[in-house]
Order: C-alpha cells, then structure tokens, then sequence
C-alpha cells in the first residue's frame, strides 16, 4: 500500500517518447499549394498596367493635348451614340451625320481642353482643400456657371453646326434648358461632390470627360430633338419684331 502511494505519487522515470518526425519529400518535390493561397490575387495583377501608368504620365506632362483629344473622341462618341438612338425602330442601317459628328467633336476638344481645366483651377484656387465647405462651394459654383452657360453654349454650337437658324436657336434655348438644368442637378450635383472630394486635380477633366460622355449623348439627343419639334406658325414674326 505504501510501496504503491510512493511509486504514484513520485516523478515517472520512464523516457518519454520522441516526437514524431513528419514523412520526407522526395528531392525536387515541391510542397503542395495551400488553397488559401492560392485564393488570393498574384502581386503582378493588383499593379497598375503600363498602358494606365503611360496614360497618367502623358496626361501630366501634356495635360492639354491629353484632355483635348480625349474630349474630342468622347463627344463624337456621344453624338454618335444620338444619332444612333435617334434613327427610326426598324431601320436597317445606321445613318450618320458626318458634319453633326465632327461639330460635336470640336465642341468636346474645346470643353475638355481648353474650359475644364483653367476653370477646376480657378474653383480650386479659391476655395482650396477638400473640407466639406469648400465642395459644396465649388460643387454649386460649377453646376451654377457650367450648367448655365457651359449648357446654352453646347446646345448652341450644336444646332449652328446642324444648320439651325439663328433666330431659332433662342427659342429652342429657351424650351430646352429647364430641362437640361434640372438633370444638370441630378447627374452633375452628385459626381462633382465626389469629385472635388478625392479627384486630384490634374485627373479631374478625364474623370469629367468620361461623365461627360453620357451627358453629350442626352445633350446632342436634346438639341436636335428640339430642334424637330415645329415652331409656333407665328414664332418668326416674333423674333423679327424682337430685334
């Protein structure tokens, strides 16, 4: 009774056994993937691709011939995109307005060019920084001078290349821009809070461009729509006794 109280209550003097040895590979054999590595992305796809890396070192260096040209090919793109919407259900081709195309073309090289950018550089000059109060500043000054007046010259230019007559464009103005300043605050209002938030500013007119290709094909689908709705049988004599 003794002998076994002393012989549980000690210490074993038994060696204990080693541990055990994980099974060798054979030479060259490689270890097998785990499948969560091999879930994740390869280092080489999160980098950014030479053709965007190209694209944002061109647009610093030259930053006016990068905006112009793109603005160029966006609102040729979105005019043709109009005119596509605006061809007859049915029809068996396409028929494009060259002349319409290009006039939108040089409206979107003059915009992306030579407006946006001196003009972002003027909202960000006076109210500099990204705090809340200097977006709302220059988010509402944008809509209110762009909107306006960046809006009316668009639509002007586009039905003068059309072959609008004159005394017919500030009629159609005047039909077509409530509506135009209406969705001015629901697409522009929204995008140029964001952007005045966390677009630099040197990006800024490309990231613009690009909203911009959806708003020239509303604006180009705009301006000619109006400009197929007839006139007031009496809307001539009016304008003439206007001037």
């Amino acid at each position: 009774m003794g002998s076994e109280m002393c012989i549980r209550d000690s210490p074993s003097t038994l060696p204990s056994p080693p541990p055990p040895v994980p099974p060798s590979r054979p030479a060259g054999q490689r270890r097998p993937a785990s499948p969560f590595r091999t879930a994740l992305p390869h280092k080489r796809m999160m980098r950014p691709s030479r053709l965007v890396t190209a694209w944002l070192d061109a647009l610093r260096q030259r930053p006016r011939l990068i905006n112009s040209g793109q603005g160029a090919l966006l609102g040729g793109m979105g005019d043709g995109i109009a005119q596509t919407i605006e061809q007859r259900p049915g029809s068996s081709s396409v028929k494009f307005n060259l002349h319409r195309l290009l006039g939108a073309g040089a409206i979107g090289l003059i915009f992306s060019g030579f407006v946006y950018p001196p003009f972002y550089a003027v909202l960000d000059a006076r109210w500099p920084g990204t705090k809340l109060r200097a977006v709302i500043a220059k988010a509402c000054s944008d809509v209110a001078l762009l909107g306006v007046f960046g809006n009316a010259a668009s639509i002007s230019g586009r039905l003068l290349v059309a072959g609008t007559p004159q005394h017919d464009i500030l009629y159609r103005l005047v039909d077509s821009m409530p509506s135009v300043l209406f969705n001015e605050l629901r697409v522009w209002l929204p995008y140029n809070l964001l952007a005045f938030r966390f677009v630099p500013t040197d990006i800024r007119p490309t990231s613009t461009a690009f909203i911009t290709l959806c708003w020239q094909v509303y604006i180009s689908w705009t301006a000619h729509a109006s400009s197929l709705t007839p006139l007031p049988s009496n809307d001539e004599s009016h304008w003439s006794e206007s001037k």
